[in-house]
């Protein structure tokens, strides 16, 4: 992912546009609640994740105490994208897009690599 974040992008034109609207317009049309649709989807991303993992490992530890983990993760989740949230517009003031882009994908490259060496 660092490597294809650092690539310049190219301007496709035609099927693969028209393919992403089309399954844009397809989800929108359904008449499910959207907040049930982005509970979905981060319930999706979030399976496998490290910090789904630690939750599912205290769960196990200290099972009197599911309710309150329960409420911890999701209040840390919370926290965690709130950071992401407002140190992302600030930045986004100051540095263009495309820096951000190589930046992160440079940062994703070493913590890749910290994290296979380490």
């Amino acid at each position: 992912m660092g490597i294809l974040s650092l690539l310049p992008k190219k301007e496709k034109i035609g099927s693969d546009t028209d393919k992403k609207s089309s399954i844009i317009n397809k989800i929108s049309n359904l008449k499910i609640n959207y907040t049930f649709i982005i509970a979905l989807s981060i319930l999706v991303g979030e399976i496998g994740d490290k910090t789904f993992l630690a939750s599912l490992g205290f769960g196990i530890e200290y099972p009197n105490y599911k309710v309150m983990l329960v409420i911890g993760a999701i209040l840390g989740m919370i926290a965690s994208d709130a950071i992401a949230i407002i140190s992302g517009k600030f930045l986004s003031k100051f540095i263009s897009e495309e820096k951000m882009q190589k930046f992160s994908g440079i940062l994703f490259l070493i913590f890749g690599i910290a994290g296979f060496v380490l």
